[in-house]
C-alpha cells in the first residue's frame, strides 16, 4: 500500500488511512487503495486506487512513514460514509479506546460531512460509537445485542464482594438483572499474560475469577466469533438468561458493581 501512495500526490484515505493508522478493520474490503484528492468532480477509480474526492482542508492530513494521511477523526468520518456499520463502530471504538483520537475531534471532523454524500449514513454509524468497547468483538458483541428484544447493555461492569474486595470485570451486562458478557477474542489470553505467565496460567486465572463471580450469584455469558456469526441464537442466549430474574424467589446478585463511565 505504501508503495502506492508514495507514487501520489493524494491523501491517503477511508479504509486505508484506517490500516495506517493501526486501527480494526476486520471485514473490510482492502482490495482498492483508497486516496482522497481536494476538489470536485466524482469518484473513480484507477489502477487499484479509488480516488475520492472530497473537500479536504490540510489540517486534516498527517504524516506516517513519509505518507500523507487523512488524521484519525477524519479517517473514523470517512469510513462509516461508506463502510459496513461493524467496521466503521469498531474502528471508531478502538480509536477513543486508544486515544487515537479524542471524541472532540470525531464531532468536528463529523461536522464537515454534513453536505457529503454518505452523511446521514455516517451519522446513524458514530451515534453507536462506545470507547468503552476494548476490542472489535466486544464492539461487535454491543452492535448484534442492539435490538428492540433486549434492554440496552452497560459496558464495563466491575464486580466486588460483600467486602467491598474487587472480584472481576465483564464486558457488559444488565447487571439489574445479574447477567454479565465476556467476549472471548483469538488474542484475549494473551493480553492477559502477567510477567512469567504461560497461556494457560491465564486461562485458568481467568476461570478462577469467573467462579468467584458465579459463587455471588451473577450469570456469566461467554461470547466468541462464532456467536456473533448467528446473531439470533446469540439474542435468545441473552433473553433466557434475563428472564431468570422474573421467577419467583430470585434475589440480585451479592456484593456491589460499578459501571465504567462513557467516554462517547
Amino acid at each position: 500500500m505504501l508503495g502506492h501512495a508514495l507514487g501520489s500526490d493524494y491523501a491517503v484515505s477511508h479504509v486505508s488511512a484506517a490500516v495506517l493508522h493501526g486501527l480494526p478493520v476486520g471485514g473490510a474490503d482492502l482490495r482498492e487503495i483508497h486516496v482522497t484528492r481536494i476538489g470536485h468532480g466524482g469518484q473513480r477509480h484507477v489502477a487499484g486506487r479509488r480516488v475520492h474526492s472530497s473537500p479536504l482542508d490540510p489540517r486534516w492530513c498527517t504524516v506516517i512513514d513519509g505518507v500523507l494521511v487523512t488524521t484519525v477523526a477524519r479517517t473514523l468520518a470517512d469510513l462509516s460514509k461508506i463502510d459496513s456499520l461493524e467496521v466503521a463502530v469498531s474502528a471508531a471504538d478502538a480509536a477513543i479506546h486508544l486515544k487515537k483520537c479524542t471524541p472532540g475531534d470525531l464531532v468536528t471532523a463529523m461536522a464537515e460531512l454534513k453536505f457529503h454524500a454518505g452523511g446521514p449514513r455516517a451519522r446513524r454509524a458514530m451515534a453507536l460509537v462506545d470507547g468503552r468497547s476494548e476490542s472489535p468483538g466486544e464492539t461487535r458483541t454491543r452492535l448484534v445485542l442492539a435490538t428492540g428484544l433486549l434492554p440496552k447493555s452497560e459496558l464495563q461492569i466491575s464486580v466486588f464482594d460483600e467486602q467491598g474486595r474487587f472480584v472481576g470485570r465483564g464486558d457488559g451486562g444488565y447487571p439489574e438483572l445479574g447477567v454479565l458478557w465476556e467476549y472471548d477474542g483469538r488474542g484475549k489470553y494473551e493480553t492477559l499474560l502477567l510477567p512469567g505467565q504461560t497461556p494457560l496460567d491465564a486461562v485458568l486465572a481467568e476461570k478462577k475469577r469467573e467462579e468467584r463471580i458465579t459463587e455471588l450469584g451473577w450469570v456469566v455469558i461467554r461470547i466468541d466469533a462464532a456467536d456473533l456469526r448467528d446473531p439470533d441464537r446469540l439474542v435468545r442466549r441473552i433473553l433466557a438468561a434475563l428472564v431468570r430474574s422474573k421467577q419467583p424467589g430470585w434475589l440480585p446478585p451479592r456484593g456491589t458493581y460499578t459501571i465504567r463511565e462513557p467516554i462517547m
